[in-house]
């Protein structure tokens, strides 16, 4: 068997995101216990929940995903966030079935407004996970990690401007880039060490 290249890890990523979304879609919204009551262990990629979806259908995370894909693939990789904010609105005025609270009232501001570094909402009650859901493909895009953590932070914002949303996509994505460069265990402790104290720093010098 091949070894397996940067491109397959780059797709299985996107795809991993996606088959994960599609099998989640069926118990969102539920509590533990309800989906043990009605699943068991919930396995299968079968469609329905609370919005109907189709089997293998994407929510809000996977369009939100492609989304940020599409707006890096639209700039070839440069100055991106103008082209990520423009997939965002292109895809909320097409009326999906699902937007989150958080991300309509962002997007309903940058819509007014068209300025993606002041949209994003900061209170504690929008500080949900909705921005990283989407959050990989800076990642997958960007190797320096000095730009890959302010574009993680700048694509949060967009929509969950919130320090902990900020942060965890920032802290997630260099998890994500660590396993892409083939870190053992030592070596990614010690990246992420460096991570927090670069991220500290780049917010310290605001």
């Amino acid at each position: 068997m091949p070894a397996t290249s940067l491109t397959d890890f780059i797709a299985g990523g996107l795809l991993g995101v996606a088959a994960g979304d599609a099998l989640g879609a069926t118990v969102e919204f539920m509590s533990a216990a309800e989906i043990q009551r009605r699943h068991g262990v919930h396995r299968d990629i079968v469609g329905g929940g609370a919005f109907g979806w189709r089997p293998g259908q994407g929510t809000d995370d996977t369009d939100l995903t492609w989304a940020v894909v599409a707006g890096y693939l639209e700039t070839g990789g440069s100055e991106s966030l103008g082209a990520i904010a423009r997939e965002f609105l292109e895809w909320f005025e097409a009326d999906p079935p699902d937007v989150g609270i958080t991300t309509r009232q962002a997007l309903l501001q940058l819509r007014h407004d068209g300025d993606p570094a002041t949209s994003g909402l900061t209170s504690e009650h929008s500080c949900g996970n909705g921005s990283l859901m989407r959050a990989l493909p800076s990642a997958l895009v960007r190797s320096d990690s000095t730009v890959r953590q302010a574009e993680s932070a700048q694509i949060s914002a967009v929509t969950h401007a919130h320090r902990r949303c900020v942060d965890s996509c920032v802290a997630y994505n260099e998890i994500a880039a660590a396993l892409l460069d083939g870190c053992t265990a030592l070596e990614y402790a010690d990246r992420m060490c460096g991570a927090a104290t670069e991220f500290a720093r780049m917010r310290s010098a605001k």
